[in-house]
């Protein structure tokens, strides 16, 4: 639990967006995935748009959610997960994926083309979420051990 304001101002923060960008992500899935398929006759210009700034958004909203898991671990406050000190490793460096990324991206944009830093952010934020992504299940494995050596009798 939170025990000093940095704490609960880092955790409000972090629940605001975990929440918004979790709950905006899984209307986005299922909004692209209840997506009505394009006419017959058509070429499919408005559904490939739909499906491709969907899935834009859908990039954008993880890397929110992730910025929101990696809060705690990169400003060393308490998090509502539990993560160890090897797991606060790997969201740091998702961490530095997000912003580091969009560093970079935005170099790569003005240096070589637009498009390109697009690519690179994109690619940083897929990478960054992979790391919370891999922490958060590396956690919950954890957990379901800890709960099945419980069940079995093992304490230790």
């Amino acid at each position: 639990m939170p025990s000093t304001p940095k704490d609960y101002v880092l955790t409000a923060i972090q629940v605001l967006l975990v929440t918004v960008g979790g709950g905006a992500s899984v209307l986005l899935v299922y909004s692209l995935a209840t997506l009505p398929p394009a006419p017959p006759g058509s070429d499919g210009f408005v559904t490939g748009g739909a499906y491709l700034w969907g899935g834009v958004a859908l990039v954008l909203t993880l890397g929110i959610t992730g910025v929101g898991i990696v809060l705690p671990a990169v400003f060393g406050g308490d998090d509502l997960f539990g993560f160890g000190e090897h797991q606060r490793l790997l969201l740091k460096a998702a961490a530095a994926c997000f912003g580091g990324g969009f560093v970079v991206a935005a170099g790569v944009a003005v240096a070589v083309d637009f498009l390109v830093g697009v690519l690179v952010f994109f690619l940083a934020v897929l990478l960054g979420f992979l790391g919370v992504g891999s922490a958060l299940c590396w956690r919950l494995g954890e957990i379901a051990l800890i709960g099945l050596r419980k069940r079995n009798g093992n304490a230790s």
